[in-house]
C-alpha cells in the first residue's frame, strides 16, 4: 500500500478482477492515476477499513470503507455543532437554522457517503477553526494551540486547498494579533512552543515530495506527459473553445455556484431546469454568498474574526480561479477546476457568519447574546 510519501509516478487505476478485489499487476491498459493529493485520508482509510495486500492482489470491503468515511464525516459535523451550540445565542430557531445550513450544501452528505478526502478535511479544518476561536477568546492554553497546530498539519496532509485556507487564516490572525496588541507577546508561550514539533510531519512530507518531483503536488502533466496529451484533460489547440477573460470568469463562477447547489461528481445527479438562483436552489446558494456581507458590518472583534475566515476562503477561491483559467487557456481544459465542494470543510465559518449577522438583525430577539469570540472573563458558563 506504499509509504507515507507515495511514488506518484507509479500510481495507476487498477482493474477489479472480482467483487472487492484489485489486481496490481502491470498492464498497459491501466490508466494513470492523476490525483497527487497528500496521503493522510487514504492512509487512514487503508488502516481503518481492513484493506489487505497479498502480492499483486488487494482485497477490500467497499461498503465498510464507505461506512468508515461516513463516520469521519459525522465526527466533523459533530464538531461543527459543538462550536455553534457553545457560541450562539440560546434561541431555538437559530439552532434549528444551524442544523439546516450545515447539511444543506448538496454535496455535503453525498461526499461523506463515498470515498473522498473532503470528508476528512471537514474534521481537520473544523478542529483548526475551534482552536482559532479559542485563541480569539484569549484562551492561551495548551489545548488551544494543539487544536490550531493539529488542524493545520492534518489539513495540509489531506488536501492543499484546505491547507491554503488554514494557512491564510493563521497568517491573518497572527498579523491581526501583533497589530492590535503591539507585539508578539501572546505567541511567546510554552503552550505554543510545545505544539510546534507537529509541524515536522508536513514539513518532512512536502520537502520529500519537492525533492523528488520539484513541486509539492505532482500533476498529471508532469508525471505522465505522453498519457496526459491523449487524455480528456488536454484539448488540441484547434479544438479549444475560445473565450475572453470576461466570458471565462462568467463561466467559472456560474459553474462554481452550480457545483455548490447541485450534486456533482463521478455520478452526477441531473436537475433539468435548475440553476443556482431558481426557487429550488437559491437557499443553498445563499449559504455561500450571504457570508460575504460580513465585510459591511461594524468592525468588532467578532466581525474581524469572521471576516478573516471569509477572506481565507476567498483567497483559496481566487487561487483556484487562476489555476482553472491557466488550465483552460494553456491546455484547453475548460471544464476542470470549478468544484466548490472544496469549501464545504469551512461550513463552520459560513454558519457562524450567517448566524452572527442574523443575531444583529432587529427581528431577532437576542436573549442570550452571541458569545462568539468573547473575552475569557466574559464567557457564559456553558462548557466549551
Amino acid at each position: 500500500m506504499g509509504g507515507w510519501v507515495p511514488d506518484f509516478s507509479a500510481m495507476r487505476i487498477y482493474p477489479e478482477t472480482s467483487s472487492n478485489v484489485l489486481n496490481l499487476s502491470d498492464n498497459s491498459s491501466n490508466s494513470f492515476n492523476y490525483l497527487g493529493h497528500p496521503p493522510l485520508y487514504y492512509k487512514l482509510m487503508s488502516l481503518l477499513s481492513g484493506m489487505g495486500v497479498q502480492g499483486n492482489t488487494v482485497t477490500f470491503d467497499l461498503n465498510h470503507m464507505r461506512m468508515i468515511s461516513f463516520i469521519i464525516g459525522i465526527i466533523g459535523m459533530v464538531l461543527v455543532f459543538y462550536i455553534t451550540f457553545t457560541r450562539i445565542p440560546d434561541i431555538p430557531l437559530l439552532h434549528v437554522l444551524v442544523g439546516l445550513i450545515a447539511i444543506a450544501p448538496a454535496n455535503m452528505v453525498y461526499t461523506m457517503s463515498g470515498l473522498n478526502n473532503d470528508t476528512l478535511l471537514l474534521v481537520t479544518v473544523t478542529l483548526f477553526t475551534l482552536g482559532v476561536i479559542r485563541f480569539m477568546e484569549s484562551r492561551n492554553d495548551l489545548l488551544t494551540y494543539a487544536l490550531i497546530t493539529m488542524g493545520m498539519c492534518s489539513t495540509a496532509l489531506t488536501k492543499l486547498t484546505g491547507g491554503m485556507m488554514v494557512a491564510s487564516m493563521a497568517v491573518l490572525v497572527v498579523a491581526y494579533t501583533i497589530w492590535t496588541e503591539r507585539g508578539p507577546k501572546r505567541f511567546l508561550r510554552k503552550s505554543l512552543y510545545s505544539t510546534l514539533p507537529m509541524f515536522l510531519f508536513p514539513l518532512v512530507y512536502f520537502l520529500t515530495v519537492l525533492s523528488r518531483w520539484h513541486t509539492i503536488q505532482p500533476s498529471y502533466q508532469r508525471l505522465a506527459p505522453s498519457e496526459f496529451i491523449s487524455s480528456q484533460w488536454y484539448v488540441a489547440v484547434g479544438d479549444r473553445t475560445q473565450l475572453t477573460l470576461i466570458e471565462y470568469s462568467t463561466y467559472f463562477f456560474r459553474r462554481f455556484l452550480e457545483c455548490w447547489s447541485s450534486i456533482v461528481g463521478h455520478v452526477p445527479v441531473a436537475r433539468p431546469g435548475t440553476t443556482p438562483f431558481t426557487a429550488d436552489a437559491i437557499g443553498v446558494t445563499l449559504i455561500l454568498l450571504i457570508p460575504l456581507c460580513i465585510f459591511f458590518f461594524n468592525r468588532t472583534k467578532q466581525q474581524r474574526f469572521l471576516a478573516m475566515g471569509i477572506t481565507s476562503i476567498l483567497l483559496a477561491v481566487l487561487y483556484q480561479f487562476f489555476g482553472a483559467a491557466a488550465a483552460t487557456y494553456g491546455r484547453g481544459n475548460l471544464g476542470g477546476g470549478v468544484q466548490s465542494r472544496y469549501y464545504q470543510c469551512a461550513i463552520a465559518v459560513l454558519v457562524l457568519a450567517i448566524i452572527w449577522m442574523l443575531d444583529r438583525h432587529p427581528f431577532v430577539e437576542n436573549r442570550g447574546g452571541s458569545t462568539l469570540v468573547t473575552n475569557q472573563e466574559d464567557r457564559p458558563s456553558r462548557t466549551r
